[in-house]
């Protein structure tokens, strides 16, 4: 018999069979790898970004902008002794405006529409206004609330007249009394109204009359000025869309339609919200997803402007976005500021 038809390793037609199947096998680790890194790549293992959520992953590349964002964002720093101010005119680098010993500034500080006017709770519970420009400041009015009552900012009118809303003590059950003053006469410009949540937000009626918005109980409530509030629905609605509790209000539209809050465990965050990133409509409590949101998510907060556009903090860039949510421009932070909170943003 010849030899290579009894040979162990089953001759030539073997041979050429064990070479095809370990090719195959082969090929078959190269594909299972490049699907390996692909999902690696693509999938996060986190709820979806458009909706607002940040990983800790690094940050993201600055996206090419379509056009300048221009302008000034202002950002607060709260120190071990003092609380600051600070501003980056986009293209430029950030600085230090103002500072004041002690956190107050920090917690209640409001920037008026124009940028000029600074307001704020003092540590001795009265209204401060720092003229930016000039760099004066007087008191407005002594006597406010103080301490754990305190749970309210000074939030500048939003149509422009020159008045600012802030606590004005608790009543006997506990709930904050807010109340309007002119910070050109210093006089109240409105009489105590009790509400039944912290940080609210005002927008303006056509009545020349203000609506409230704030955060109670998991919702976000909508109060008139004759002091009747009404549940929303829109707390419950957001948390069953992303999968978390709504903890803080942070900001309101200039029409009253939508809203951005700030979403997490943690209970009702007990500070106003810098970091909302979570837009909601209050009508049909709809989340409303970000467009073109990278992979990190949104850092907070979203800045709802006058005219309707929006600016919104990513992890090391801010965007300028339109009437249609489409993105129109993009900044890099500089490092100055990229640890701070960012407050306010003058066109």
């Amino acid at each position: 018999m010849d030899m290579a038809q009894t040979s162990p390793n089953g001759g030539e037609p073997a041979r050429l069979g064990r070479f095809f199947w370990a090719s195959l096998a082969v090929l078959g680790i190269v594909i299972l790898a490049a699907v390996v890194t692909f999902v690696g790549r693509h999938h996060r293992p986190t709820a979806d970004p458009g909706l607002g959520f940040a990983d800790s992953g690094a940050p993201d590349p600055v996206p090419d902008a379509k056009i300048a964002i221009g302008g000034t964002l202002y950002y607060l720093k709260a120190g071990d002794k003092t609380s600051q101010l600070w501003s980056w005119r986009t293209g430029g680098e950030g600085k230090s405006v103002y500072s004041v010993n002690g956190r107050w500034m920090f917690d209640t500080a409001g920037l008026s529409a124009d940028g000029r006017f600074l307001a704020y709770v003092s540590d001795r519970a009265e209204l401060v206004v720092r003229d930016l420009s000039a760099g004066t400041e007087r008191v407005v009015v002594a006597g406010l609330a103080l301490g754990e009552q305190v749970c309210q900012d000074a939030v500048w009118a939003p149509d422009g007249k020159p008045m600012v809303l802030t606590q004005n003590g608790v009543d006997a059950s506990g709930a904050p009394k807010l109340q309007w003053f002119d910070v050109t006469t210093g006089a109240a410009a409105s009489t105590a109204v009790k509400v039944g949540g912290c940080f609210a937000r005002p927008v303006a009626r056509t009545d020349g009359g203000y609506d409230l918005y704030y955060l109670s109980k998991g919702d976000v409530y909508w109060q008139t000025p004759d002091g009747n509030a009404a549940a929303t629905g829109l707390g419950p609605a957001v948390s069953d869309t992303v999968g978390e509790p709504v903890r803080a209000l942070g900001g309101v539209s200039p029409d009253g339609k939508k809203v951005c809050v700030l979403t997490g465990d943690g209970g009702p965050l007990k500070k106003r919200a810098l970091d909302c990133s979570v837009i909601a409509d209050i009508a049909t409590t709809r989340v409303e997803p970000l467009k073109d949101v990278p992979d990190s998510g949104v850092r907070g907060p979203v800045l709802f402007m006058p005219d309707g556009r929006r600016v919104a903090r990513f992890s090391n860039f801010v965007s300028l976005r339109g009437l249609d949510g489409i993105p129109t421009g993009t900044e890099p932070e500089p490092e100055s500021i990229k640890d701070l909170w960012l407050l306010a943003y003058v066109s």
